[in-house]
């Protein structure tokens, strides 16, 4: 049973109209919804306490709001589970919260409650995981490592820019990266392999069992999306840039001083800006549902297998793994800079496949999701062979490729 001690910071879940007992109990029914079955079934719950009147792309709105009770979660959540839907929670005055309605997506700094297995819980505040339960106990919070200026970002952004070097791809390859791995999460676990360039498709260290798939000429499909959605957020840049020149024209404001600047801007200039927008956001769509359809292939027993330029070699691959345990680096920090020695046992076959082909195959980056929803990351960079557990990649570096030491050659 999960139990929420003075340990956990409910001071740090902020949430306005809530004090810290509603959003405890809150935490708590979304968690018992999840060990609650419908049908003989579980199913997973999401959730998520709205703070504003707009809070994204609603699909339905309910009349008279119904109080979140354990049981009227779970059989809700049995229905929306496989459209990735979200019921839409606000605080009552009786002192717990009640359902309005239904999201398609959810936008804002909102409380997102997901238990996308029976006994497994994440809170998040806006992009930010604030806590995170398995099996009922507390977790430990996970390495970020998509934001953080480390030996990963910039492994992953280096092969990207040899691809193009521009800051908005290098962002946009990284986003489809984090999309195959969410789709993994999303089902009933996973390994994604991404190879290095210097390294042929080998076939020492995969087994015979697996779904080669045919060669593509040129560019793969999902590349192509990435750069049609990076040439659309740069278009939508340049058509900001009118905008920013007239907000700083003259002398540099004070902090918060261009807030309460007054300047017209030209209609055909908003016009230039709303379609480079829609367009981008249009494209960024189409390029996560093309990444998820990847990552969906995790359902079928064995690794994703994907080129340093995505090109999608195998799926159902089989890593061979020895029966003896490894010695692993384990990452204290996201960057990868403070280390620890461990020993990961020879068991719990995806895990161990994916240590020992990253040892085998130097710069392979490999992500493991179990079934609990926690996701770990190997890399085997200048002999040590690393493991970042558990990590969150919900956030995207925006760092210029110049302050990642990755600037243009």
């Amino acid at each position: 049973m999960l139990k929420l001690s003075a340990e956990i910071p409910l001071d740090q879940l902020r949430f306005e109209g809530a004090n810290e007992d509603q959003i405890e109990k809150l935490i708590l029914t979304v968690f018992n919804a999840s060990l609650h079955s419908v049908e003989a079934e579980y199913h997973p719950v999401r959730l998520c306490a709205v703070e504003s009147a707009k809070p994204g792309e609603t699909i339905a709105k309910l009349r008279t709001p119904i109080l979140a009770t354990v049981k009227e979660v779970a059989k809700l959540a049995s229905g929306l589970s496989s459209g990735g839907l979200w019921l839409a929670a606000w605080p009552a005055r009786e002192g717990h919260f009640r359902i309005w309605g239904v999201l398609r997506e959810a936008v804002g700094k909102h409380l997102f409650v997901t238990a996308p297995r029976p006994g497994v819980l994440t809170v998040k505040s806006g992009r930010t995981e604030e806590l995170s339960f398995i099996h009922g106990e507390r977790a430990p919070r996970p390495h970020r490592i998509l934001s953080s200026n480390g030996i990963l970002l910039q492994l992953l952004a280096q092969r990207a820019q040899r691809i193009e070097d521009c800051d908005q791809f290098v962002s946009c390859y990284l986003d489809a990266v984090r999309t195959i791995v969410q789709a993994l999460v999303g089902g009933h676990g996973g390994t994604l392999v991404l190879l290095p360039k210097e390294e042929e498709f080998d076939q020492a260290p995969l087994d015979a069992k697996q779904y080669r798939v045919a060669e593509v000429e040129g560019p793969s499909p999902l590349l192509e999306w990435v750069r049609k959605t990076a040439k659309a957020r740069k278009s939508y840049n340049r058509a900001c840039e009118p905008a920013m020149r007239r907000a700083f024209e003259g002398p540099l404001p004070a902090p918060g001083e261009i807030l309460h600047r007054k300047f017209e801007v030209p209609l055909d200039e908003i016009r230039a800006e709303d379609e480079a927008k829609s367009r981008w956001l249009a494209f960024t769509k189409e390029l996560r549902k093309l990444a998820s359809g990847i990552g969906s292939l995790g359902g079928i027993d064995g690794a994703i297998v994907l080129s340093h330029d995505l090109h999608l070699l195998s799926f159902g691959t089989f890593l061979n793994a020895g029966t003896e345990a490894v010695q692993i680096r384990r990452a204290q920090d996201a960057a990868g800079t403070e280390l620890e020695e461990a020993t990961l046992p020879a068991h719990g076959t995806r895990h161990v496949s994916a240590a020992q082909f990253c040892k085998r195959t130097p710069c392979a980056i490999v992500f493991v999701a179990s079934q609990d929803g926690q996701v770990s990351c190997f890399l085997s960079y200048q002999e040590d062979l690393v493991q970042w557990k558990p990590v969150d990649l919900d956030s995207i570096s925006q760092t210029p490729l110049t302050h990642l030491g990755l600037g243009p050659r």
